[in-house]
């Protein structure tokens, strides 16, 4: 489903929960969401992880290189704007309701 695929999930992992934590599934005691506090998933957490992903998949080695003419700071404000604008739309609540399972 939107925002749940499993680039995205590990790449969130990854970047909020520790490298490892892509393959335990356990939170490293090291990593940003508990040097941080973060105890909840929100869509700017979502939206950061999407755009490292998405970048990710190229093979662009700086930011700012993108073949395609792709704005990473709009796609970052577009996902946001999704979860923040609307935030009791049934789609986005279940989504992030989803994350924080």
């Amino acid at each position: 489903g939107l925002f749940s695929g499993y680039l995205l999930q590990r790449v969130f992992s990854s970047i909020f929960l520790g490298p490892s934590s892509v393959f335990t599934g356990k939170v490293q005691h090291s990593s940003i969401a508990d040097i941080s506090g973060v105890r909840r998933v929100s869509g700017r957490h979502i939206a950061y992880a999407a755009v490292q992903a998405r970048f990710a998949l190229l093979i662009t080695e700086k930011w700012g290189q993108d073949e395609d003419n792709f704005c990473y700071p709009d796609f970052y404000q577009e996902v946001i704007d999704f979860f923040e604008d609307g935030p009791d739309d049934p789609v986005s609540k279940e989504i992030l309701e989803w994350w924080n399972l």
